[in-house]
C-alpha cells in the first residue's frame, strides 16, 4: 500500500497516539512515585521495589504489575501487550527500569564469555565483552525501544524509568550538549535511545526549607515535545496530572492520520533485505581484518607485509580490547590495504 497519496491523509482525524516518557535519577529521588501516577499501568518492575507502595495506596493505578528482570522476559512481556491490549485494554506501560534489563543482558553476555575463555585456556580475569557481542547488546536494546515505538502508536503510553550515571570532564568538553552542560548525568540505557522520547525528565531531590528532616522531589526537563513546560523548567513535586490533559487522548487535538506502525515487523523485514543484499563492511573489524590477512597470504604477501605493520603500529593489545579511537584507525587501516582486492572472494 502506498505511504503517500491518499486521500484520507488529506483529512484531518483524532491521532491515536501514546507518548514515550523517560525519566531518570539517582536513587530516592521520586521516579517510582512519580510513574506510578500515570493510569491503568501496565507495570513492569524490575527492581522489585514499586509494590512496597502497595500497602500506602500509592500503587491504585498499576492495575497489574509483574516482576521481571530478563531480558528475554521482558520481550515476551512487550510482545505480548502489543498483540492483545485491545483486550487487556492498559493506558500506559512502566518498565522500572530499563537499567535493571540493560544490567542484564550485559551479565548474560559477559558469563557467555568468561565461558568461552575458560573453554579456549584463556584468563577469565582478562576478560572483557567482545565488540560483536556490544553489538548484539545493542541490537536487542533497539529492538526493544521499537517496540515501545509500536505500542505507542497505538495509543498507549509507554514510561521508561532510568538509573543516572555522573559525566565525565573529558565526556562534558567532548558533547556539549544539555545532559553534559546543564544536568551531569546521564540515563543508564543505550546511548541512542534518548531520542525516541517525547518527554524526559531528570529528578532529583533536595532538603525542604519549611519542613526539617522533610525533602522536595524536583524535576528537570530535558525535552518535552508534548509543548506543556520548556526545557530547564524546574517543577516540585512533578505528577502525570501536570501534563495529562495533553497526553491522554481526550485532551488531544486534531493531528492528521497517523499509519498505525509495526517497528519489529518492519524491522524484520529491513534484515531480510539487508541479508540478500548484504553489506562487508557492516561485519565486525575482526572478521573483515582476519578475511583480507587471509586473502593477502594467498595473494601478495608483500602487501601482507605492510598492513601487518601498520595494523600493528595501532595498538598491541588485542582487537577486542582497543579503543573507539584504535579501532577508527583500524579501520582507515583496514580500507586502504582491502581497496581493489576482493576480499570476500
Amino acid at each position: 500500500m502506498a505511504l503517500w497519496g491518499n486521500k484520507e491523509n488529506r483529512e484531518r482525524k483524532k491521532r491515536k497516539l501514546g507518548a514515550k516518557v523517560l525519566i531518570y535519577g539517582l536513587e530516592g529521588t521520586g521516579k517510582t512515585r512519580f510513574a506510578l501516577g500515570f493510569p491503568n499501568s501496565a507495570y513492569i518492575d524490575t527492581e522489585t521495589g514499586a509494590g512496597f507502595y502497595d500497602n500506602d495506596g500509592i500503587a491504585e493505578n498499576a492495575t497489574e504489575m509483574i516482576n521481571l528482570i530478563s531480558y528475554r522476559e521482558y520481550e515476551k512481556a512487550l510482545a505480548e501487550i502489543i498483540k492483545n491490549n485491545e483486550d487487556l485494554g492498559f493506558t500506559t506501560l512502566v518498565t522500572d527500569s530499563v537499567s535493571k534489563i540493560r544490567e542484564n543482558m550485559e551479565e548474560v553476555v559477559m558469563t557467555v564469555e568468561e565461558a568461552r575463555a575458560r573453554r579456549d585456556g584463556k584468563q577469565v580475569e582478562d576478560t572483557n565483552i567482545s565488540q560483536r557481542s556490544w553489538g548484539r547488546i545493542k541490537y536487542l536494546s533497539g529492538k526493544h525501544q521499537n517496540m515501545k515505538i509500536t505500542l505507542s502508536s497505538k495509543g498507549v503510553i509507554v514510561l521508561d524509568i532510568a538509573q543516572a550515571k555522573p559525566i565525565s570532564d573529558e565526556q562534558r568538553k567532548a558533547r556539549q550538549d544539555y545532559f553534559s552542560t546543564h544536568v551531569g548525568y546521564d540515563p543508564v540505557m543505550s546511548k541512542q535511545a534518548k531520542f525516541d522520547y517525547d518527554l524526559i525528565l531528570y529528578m532529583y531531590a533536595e532538603a525542604s526549607l519549611e519542613e526539617a528532616d522533610k525533602v522536595v522531589y524536583k524535576a528537570l526537563v530535558i525535552k518535552d515535545r508534548i509543548n506543556r513546560l520548556p526545557q530547564g523548567t524546574v517543577i516540585d513535586n512533578p505528577t502525570f496530572e501536570m501534563w495529562a490533559d495533553k497526553i491522554l487522548p481526550k485532551g488531544k487535538k486534531d493531528q492528521g492520520v497517523v499509519r498505525e506502525l509495526d517497528f519489529v515487523h518492519e524491522n524484520e523485514e529491513d534484515k531480510e533485505y539487508y541479508e540478500q543484499t548484504g553489506d562487508e563492511t557492516a561485519s565486525p573489524l575482526n572478521e573483515r581484518m582476519n578475511k583480507l590477512v587471509k586473502h593477502l597470504k594467498a595473494n601478495d604477501k608483500e602487501t601482507l607485509e605492510a598492513f601487518a605493520k601498520e595494523w600493528q603500529a595501532i595498538s598491541k593489545k588485542k582487537l577486542p580490547l582497543w579503543t573507539k579511537e584504535e579501532i577508527a584507525k583500524g579501520e582507515l587501516v583496514y580500507a586502504k590495504y582491502s581497496k581493489g582486492q576482493n576480499v570476500g572472494e
